[in-house]
């Protein structure tokens, strides 16, 4: 039943099975569990291979640590000019007083 007024207010609650069903919830009901990971692990092993498993992670592994590096470089771009604004407004205060 979609729309109830619930002890939030007057607000609107999907209800899934007798429960509300709110942001973090909906997210781990979508993640797969102990047995659909064995089954996805062993779909992905028929269809590349052994062999070709190590080349997959490591190159999965590689993509992982670009993204990372990628991440900082920009934490680092817009720290620089953060600092940058707060050297120039204390300038300009020290030149106002």
């Amino acid at each position: 039943i979609s729309g109830k007024h619930s002890k939030f207010g007057s607000e609107k609650h999907d209800y899934f099975g007798g429960k509300i069903m709110l942001g973090k919830e909906l997210v781990f009901a979508a993640m797969p569990g102990g047995w659909e990971m064995v089954v996805i692990a062993l779909v992905i092993l028929l269809l590349f291979g052994a062999k070709k498993l190590p080349e997959l992670a490591r190159g999965l592994g590689q993509g992982i640590k670009e993204f990372k590096g990628a991440v900082n470089g920009a934490k680092d771009e817009l720290k620089e000019a953060q600092d940058a604004m707060e050297s120039e407004e204390n300038a300009e205060d020290k030149e106002t007083s």
